[in-house]
């Protein structure tokens, strides 16, 4: 791409655009329905943004660093050449205009009915998008310890600190049984 707004360009962006999806009232329908309007239409960042949130979290690195584990990333991580990562954006973008076009002119079990297939849609999307190789996709700052997975990080809390393997010099000391009933202290 040839242009690069950066942070603050981004940010402003981002929170004009919330700011227009609130503001939004459609008359001619029922609120209890329209509140999708402005996430369909936000829907790629929004489901970007939540997707790289989660699998950092997930994996144990901080949501603060930059990484090719945005969505782009991951369509040409599957194959796709960059154009057509981009192109299939536009066209799941175009799909989703479409979606709040529906969703603006619909009653209520029609609005909900296309609010539930793109819901089962980015969920099934999230699940195999999230089955892809991420391991080089957010290296690790010189200095800094690798980052520990969530599942490592719920098991570390509900065991208490891990015993030392015998002559690896890795681990915590070890724990006695009776000392830890395994409950939340």
């Amino acid at each position: 791409s040839y242009i690069f707004m950066g942070d603050t360009g981004s940010l402003f962006l981002g929170f004009m655009l919330a700011a227009v999806g609130i503001k939004l009232r459609f008359p001619a329908n029922f609120d209890i329905v329209t509140w999708m309007v402005p996430v369909l239409v936000l829907g790629v960042p929004l489901f970007d943004t939540t997707l790289v949130t989660l699998s950092r979290i997930r994996r144990g690195i901080p949501i603060s660093r930059g990484g090719k584990d945005h969505l782009s990333h991951r369509l040409v991580a599957l194959g796709f050449t960059k154009r057509e990562a981009v192109m299939t954006l536009y066209l799941i973008q175009g799909m989703l205009g479409v979606a709040a076009l529906v969703v603006m002119q619909a009653d209520l079990l029609e609005g909900y009915v296309v609010g539930a297939v793109v819901l089962a849609a980015a969920i099934y999307g999230a699940f195999k998008l999230e089955q892809l190789d991420l391991s080089q996709t957010n290296p690790t700052p010189e200095g800094k310890p690798d980052p520990v997975p969530l599942s490592q990080r719920i098991q570390r809390f509900r065991t208490g600190p891990l015993p030392k393997a015998p002559g690896s010099g890795v681990g915590a000391e070890a724990v006695p049984q009776e000392e830890h009933s395994g409950s939340v202290r």
